[in-house]
């Protein structure tokens, strides 16, 4: 058996596809590549593969990440051809690489970074933002809505400055199955401690992080 590590890039034509519709889409992809999956055993077996911390509706990415199992090896290079020849536009393959046992699995991921392009009016102050003990906004969990402090989850945000209309935020925050902070929530906070009001905003991920930053492909 062989595993491979690929990662992907999501675009305006799939920005708006389910994470559900991705696996559909993605499954088919492989099958019309004609590759050499490994299939789970049962009454109903499916491709064995894995996503990375599903990504938003919505949401742009040039980072995202999926493995999959394949019964006999495939060149690297003759993957990503086969892959992108079938993939529907909006989804394309970047880069792909062969794991061994060392390399993590993605329930190790503890941060990811993105791009936030806001439409907005207000003073950003994010020395004082960033300087507060604790930053306590409404947050959806399972159990419903709650007060919760996102400060410990917010890793860095750093400002780029003007592009066109959209004040450019990076925002290095918590992601993964222990903790997962969103940049719409960070933008909440943006309203209620630093007076910035969000008109419209962009959401692009641009990687992800298991501990210590190391990267995940």
């Amino acid at each position: 058996m062989s595993k491979y590590r690929l990662k992907y890039q999501k675009g305006e034509e799939a920005r708006y596809i389910s994470h559900l519709d991705f696996v559909r889409t993605i499954g088919r992809t492989f099958k019309r590549a004609n590759l050499p999956l490994k299939y789970t055993q049962g009454f109903n077996p499916h491709i064995v593969m894995s996503v990375a911390l599903p990504i938003s509706v919505g949401v742009l990415s040039d980072s995202e990440y999926m493995d999959v199992e394949l019964t006999e090896s495939v060149s690297l290079s003759d993957l990503i051809k086969r892959i992108n020849e079938n993939i529907p536009m909006g989804l394309k393959i970047l880069d792909a690489k062969k794991l061994n046992e060392s390399d993590k699995s993605f329930n190790k991921i503890e941060s990811a970074k993105y791009l936030v392009y806001v439409i907005g009016n207000g003073n950003i102050d994010l020395g004082r933002f960033l300087s507060l003990n604790e930053i306590i906004v409404e947050k959806k969990t399972k159990k419903g809505i709650s007060d919760v402090d996102i400060k410990k989850d917010i890793k860095n945000i750093e400002y780029l400055g003007k592009e066109n209309d959209f004040d450019v935020f990076v925002m290095h925050l918590s992601a993964g199955s222990s903790a997962n902070l969103k940049p719409e929530t960070v933008l909440n906070a943006f309203e209620k401690f630093m007076d910035y009001k969000t008109e419209f905003f962009k959401v692009k991920r641009t990687n992800m992080y298991f501990e210590n930053d190391i990267n995940v492909f």
